[in-house]
């Protein structure tokens, strides 16, 4: 989740902070949906994702 504060930082240097949190939560409703229709389950922590999971749920948020 660093990394998507990172994320929501930048944007809202650039756009304003209301468009962030909208940006934040598109991208975090992105995902959850991808998860959903996939079957994925939720991996807290350091456990890194498979490559070929992780390829797909990025290119389902950008």
């Amino acid at each position: 989740m660093v990394e998507l504060g990172a994320w929501g930082m930048a944007v809202a240097k650039r756009r304003g902070m209301a468009r962030a949190r909208v940006a934040i939560a598109r991208k975090l409703a992105t995902i959850l949906h991808r998860m959903w229709i996939d079957g994925a389950e939720f991996r807290f922590g350091c456990e890194k994702a498979s490559a070929a999971g992780a390829s797909r749920m990025i290119a389902a948020t950008a």
